[in-house]
């Protein structure tokens, strides 16, 4: 019964610490997208289409994201935290959810969950 007791608090605490979101500064080494910043800014510029709503009403800007890159490399829990226009808005998110050539960041040497 030990035994059982000992593996199964073992398996809980690996399985809490998976789900903790770090921040930039407390990870030995931060989450990058793979290529570095150039080649992602590149994949955004290639990938972005302006809504056309947005381009008619000449309305220009940045909208700024917050989410969590995940240890496979993924982005999740994605949201608008200033956006611009609700159809920019969305194709920020459209175009950075599917980015998923991140490496992720990693603490004690192992890949763990990170705030962007």
């Amino acid at each position: 019964m030990k035994k059982i007791a000992f593996a199964f608090l073992c398996f809980v605490t690996v399985a809490a610490n998976a789900q903790t979101i770090f921040q930039a500064q407390e990870v030995d080494k931060a989450a990058t997208p793979q290529g570095g910043i150039p080649l992602f800014q590149e994949y955004i510029k290639a990938n972005l289409q302006v809504p056309f709503a947005t381009r008619v009403a000449g309305i220009k800007g940045r909208v700024f994201l917050s989410g969590v890159i995940e240890p496979d490399g993924s982005v999740s829990e994605l949201k608008v935290t200033r956006g611009l226009q609700p159809q920019a808005d969305q194709e920020a998110l459209r175009v950075v959810g599917l980015y998923r050539a991140w490496q992720a960041a990693v603490k004690d040497s192992k890949p763990v969950r990170q705030a962007f």
